[in-house]
């Protein structure tokens, strides 16, 4: 996601510099949780923060960390077995960012 994009969306009231200051202490918070597996899974610069749960065979299966998008972009096909299905359904919640309505969110909506 843009970093300007997150601060903007996340503290919607502070100054750039305030938000960006901001950004910074929670992605500091996030990588003090995630420990030795943080830099397999959070990526940032001053440009962009992803969350890459493709790295999972980096850290072993030992971590703890999932992102449900990764399951639910997953592509399912006739050899998914019936548990399979129905852990797709389980973390499927509800509308992405219920009121929000900028493009970006539109799009990953009717994905």
């Amino acid at each position: 996601m843009p970093a300007p994009l997150t601060t903007a969306k996340s503290w919607p009231d502070s100054s750039d510099e305030k938000a960006r200051r901001n950004l910074r202490q929670s992605l500091w918070h996030i990588r003090k949780a995630l420990g030795e597996a943080a830099p397999h899974y959070l990526h940032s610069d001053d440009i962009t923060v992803t969350f890459a749960p493709t790295s999972l065979a980096a850290v072993g299966a030992a971590a703890a960390f999932w992102l449900d998008v990764a399951l639910l972009e997953k592509p399912t096909d006739a050899s998914a077995t019936p548990e399979e299905l129905i852990a797709v359904v389980a973390v499927y919640g509800g509308e992405l960012l219920p009121g929000f309505y900028d493009d970006w969110v539109v799009w990953q909506r009717e994905r």
